[in-house]
């Protein structure tokens, strides 16, 4: 490979790298109530946004854009979910594709389903 195209090819990669993490940042920005509620998360090569093991937001590129994924997260995931459990298969963890163009409001609405739904005794003393 010639030295112009792989230098090409690294930019290319870096700047796809960027809008990731530029997604994210406006995210935070236009959503600070769900913004409060996470904490950043280091996730292979790109930050990511999680929630109490719970849930977890991630940039991914998808046709040609850059989306916010919104998915299931245990730590012992296997464990709840035996039958699910294929890491490379994120469908049945996958709440919504994109959170990005959502209010604050319906993003929280969301993680209040999963967390409900992942950890119910949390909404069991609640009720009580």
């Amino acid at each position: 490979m010639r030295p112009e195209q792989n230098v090409k090819k690294k930019v290319l990669a870096l700047e796809r790298r960027r809008a990731q993490v530029d997604a994210l940042i406006d995210f935070v920005k236009s959503h600070p109530l769900t913004a409060y509620e996470s904490t950043l998360l280091p996730l292979n090569s790109r930050p990511g946004l999680y929630f109490e093991d719970f849930a977890i937001i991630r940039p991914l590129w998808s046709k040609g854009r850059v989306v916010l994924r919104l998915e299931k997260h245990a730590e012992n995931w296997l464990e709840i979910h035996p039958e699910d459990w294929d890491p490379f298969d994120f469908r049945q963890r996958t709440v919504c594709e994109d959170v990005s163009r959502m209010t604050d409001k319906k993003v929280l609405r969301l993680l209040d389903k999963v967390h409900c739904e992942l950890i119910p005794e949390d909404y069991e003393d609640e009720e009580e």
